[in-house]
């Protein structure tokens, strides 16, 4: 306005609301200014430093969330990285239960592959289980301690097995995140329970052994007596045949029991492992009969093992014992070594081993009953001392092997005895 009253103007055209017109003198003559309503523009500076500041600002949020979205998919596959490496099943949940990530273990366990149970809550995955593991889980995402275990026996694949449950949390992401493991313990608690029995049974084995030998003589006694006095009825004879029988049960049974507690740290040397085989089947002969045929195919190129030869022997007798008793003295037992290779350790190392395989076409054995077979004084056999497996593991586990037995009724049964090279 300051600029327009020093100008000698004049108003053309008044407007009224419409474009103003307005003619402008000066020393060089007329003009014709048009006025119209105009915004700022980005010539002005201070316009130019907010559109500089808001560009910049735009770009820099962009990588930001660019880089945190890449730290935490970094994040997650190092996490996952480290999950799969870990032997026990390991589950993942978020504040809510939803399953965030699983293992390889975990996924062999519920056999379900991980894109039928990510982003599912844990009570639809785990339900089928036990309704004891939901109830845990449920109470440990709302209980406040970083760490909590329980002892729980879960049925995977139609077998019951002990396993160790672990609850922990941890903050990943600023999200507090919940993880579970399980941890098979079944040989652990069979350890123990097993450590127990044999402290247990060699006591019961000093405290009956007098009084067995008592009751056997009284018994052998009588039968004299009744004998000489002819008095040896059928009856009695039926009754003291019946004493003895039980009273030579028992002996069998403490002789057993103290047999697995006094065994002893193997004492290892280089056997031929495929030798010793022949050996075993040879002196169990009779025991076959006619009407049980051997099969032997034993891997050549096996180095030797070693071992202790006694207990070795040992083991693989009571294997041989028990596939007898199944076959019921008909049938074919296959002896079977190999050279094998296992995973081992956290890394998953792949390791040597020679593997024994003993199987029977014998009546084979319930599924239910597989997880006990190892247990103390569990038998299918109305004669057996339910010892024999018992024994068989300790040494197997003495020398740093595994057993597992796999059976089908009507089939047969087959155990697989792995030994270190």
């Amino acid at each position: 306005m300051f600029f327009l009253q020093k100008c000698n103007l004049k108003i053309f055209n008044p407007g009224f609301g419409k474009e103003k017109q307005i003619i402008v003198q000066n020393a060089k003559g007329f003009f014709l200014l048009k006025l119209v309503r105009q915004y700022p523009v980005l010539t002005n500076s201070l316009w130019k430093w907010f559109f500089i500041f808001f560009v910049t600002s735009a770009f820099i949020i962009g990588l930001l969330l660019y880089i945190r979205r890449h730290i935490k998919t970094n994040n997650k596959k190092n996490l996952l990285s480290i999950i799969n490496s870990f032997e026990d099943g390991v589950l993942l949940l978020d504040s809510t239960g939803k399953i965030y990530a699983i293992n390889l273990s975990m996924e062999y366990l519920l056999k379900i592959s991980r894109e039928n149970i990510l982003n599912k809550h844990y009570k639809n995955i785990l339900s089928h289980l036990q309704d004891d593991l939901v109830q845990f889980i449920g109470n440990s995402l709302d209980n406040e301690k970083s760490h909590i275990q329980k002892e729980m026996t879960l049925n995977f694949d139609q077998v019951n097995s002990v396993y160790l449950v672990c609850f922990g949390s941890f903050l990943m992401d600023k999200t507090l995140m919940k993880i579970i493991s399980f941890k098979d313990i079944s040989d652990l608690v069979q350890s123990k329970r097993s450590i127990a029995w044999a402290s247990m049974a060699q006591k019961l084995a000093h405290e009956i052994k007098t009084p067995l030998s008592t009751v056997m003589l009284t018994a052998q006694r009588l039968e004299t007596v009744c004998e000489k006095s002819n008095n040896n009825t059928p009856e009695i004879e039926n009754y003291l045949l019946s004493i003895k029988k039980q009273v030579d049960r028992l002996r069998k049974m403490s002789d057993t029991f103290m047999k697995f507690a006094n065994i002893e740290k193997p004492v290892f040397e280089i056997i031929d492992l495929n030798k010793l085989l022949e050996q075993v089947i040879l002196e169990n002969k009779l025991k076959f009969g006619s009407q049980i045929k051997i099969n032997t195919s034993f891997d050549e190129a096996i180095s030797k093992l070693s071992a202790d030869r006694q207990q070795l022997t040992i083991a693989i007798q009571n294997i041989i014992e028990n596939s007898i008793q199944a076959m019921a003295g008909k049938g074919t037992l296959f002896f079977t070594t190999r050279l094998v290779q296992t995973l081992h350790g956290e890394n998953h190392a792949k390791q040597n081993k020679i593997q024994i395989e003993i199987a029977d076409t014998g009546c084979g054995i319930q599924k239910e009953y597989l997880h006990k077979l190892f247990q103390p004084f569990f038998s299918q056999h109305s004669d057996g001392t339910g010892m024999g497996l018992v024994i068989t593991k300790k040494i197997v586990d003495d020398h740093k092997g595994d057993i597992r037995i796999e059976s089908e009724l009507g089939i047969g049964t087959t155990v697989f005895i792995e030994l270190p090279c």
